[in-house]
């Protein structure tokens, strides 16, 4: 759709070579973010329940997980049919993870697709604010700010 709208013949072929580029560079160009090991660790040893969701497509989104570490469940918009910051996406998306949604904290970098999305579905949402940045006026406010990953532990009960 995006070649079609910039003029181009777009193809199930080149749509296939695209997906297959992108997730053959994921080894040499994703990292984890600052802190990512370090909170994957503490979640894994304190048993605390958690799942990426991501509106990215399934398979490069597994990629990305497996390249940074991630030990657990990835969860794709292509997958639960909805996409950010819809309810509904958030709503089913703690579904499939096995969560509740008014007990699920959300945890996003994103103010107007993470957290107003997560604080819509009615979750709980905290920004990671791991740039320094200010929050922008106007969004739904998050419930907490982190600026460091394995901070989310210290909010979980």
């Amino acid at each position: 759709e995006a070649v079609a709208s910039w003029g181009g013949h777009g193809s199930p072929l080149i749509v296939q070579e695209y997906r297959a580029v992108a997730i053959a560079l994921v080894p040499a160009s994703v990292e984890p973010m600052p802190g990512a090991r370090e909170l994957f660790a503490l979640l894994e040893a304190r048993g605390i329940s958690h799942a990426i969701f991501s509106n990215g497509w399934s398979a490069l989104q597994a990629a990305k997980a497996a390249a940074v570490g991630y030990p657990g469940r990835v969860i794709t918009s292509e997958e639960v049919g909805a996409w950010k910051p819809e309810a509904v996406a958030f709503q089913r998306g703690a579904v499939r993870a096995g969560f509740e949604t008014q007990t699920t904290l959300y945890v996003g970098d994103s103010p107007v697709i993470d957290i107003a999305g997560a604080k819509g579905a009615g979750m709980h949402a905290a920004w990671a604010d791991l740039e320094g940045q200010a929050y922008p006026a106007g969004v739904v406010a998050p419930d907490c700010v982190i600026t460091r990953l394995p901070d989310v532990v210290d909010l979980v009960r």
